[in-house]
């Protein structure tokens, strides 16, 4: 979860970096357009000043200056282009990692789930055996229980035919006797 997190908050700033890398490229073109118009100015002010008489020194100068600014503000703005396109690319590389980190997460956990899943089917199926055995056993206890049962009452029976026989028996020799 906490990759994840990462994951977006490097895409967030990843796309932030690459819209500041924009406006860099775009103020670097416009300050480049600037230079290249300020030079063709001076170039052309040089030229018609070196055909013309009167030369203005101090405009000339204006215009070194102007083109010195911009050539440093260029030179800025390069500098700070070349530090977003470095920030980006480590930020790319960062976002590659944290998927590649969130990827092989996400691989641990469906092999833990997989595992888990086999390991529960096996202890199901261990136990659905289990429980067939015991009800084989408890069916079987209960038939020899039946049978024990059924076996000591025609025992009983036997016995109490058995005393109402010899008590019949008594009975007629006695009736007999009193005759």
């Amino acid at each position: 979860h906490d990759v994840v997190l990462e994951l977006n908050a490097a895409h967030k700033e990843s796309e932030f970096v690459h819209k500041r890398l924009r406006k860099l490229e775009e103020d670097l073109d416009s300050f480049k357009q600037k230079n290249t118009e300020l030079t063709e100015e001076l170039q052309k002010k040089s030229g018609e000043m070196n055909e013309s008489d009167g030369f203005d020194w101090n405009h000339l100068l204006e215009l070194e200056e102007q083109v010195k600014e911009l050539t440093a503000r260029v030179k800025d703005l390069e500098s700070q282009l070349e530090t977003v396109r470095l920030e980006r690319d480590r930020l790319e590389k960062e976002a590659r990692e944290l998927e590649i980190e969130r990827e092989e997460e996400r691989r641990i956990v469906q092999e833990a789930l997989d595992e888990a899943t086999a390991e529960k089917e096996a202890i199901q199926a261990r136990f659905e055996k289990d429980f067939e055995k015991l009800r084989t056993v408890n069916t079987d206890r209960e038939q020899q229980l039946l049978d024990d049962f059924e076996w000591k009452l025609r025992e009983v029976e036997q016995a109490c035919k058995r005393r109402l026989d010899e008590k019949e028996k008594f009975a007629k020799q006695r009736i007999k006797a009193a005759e």
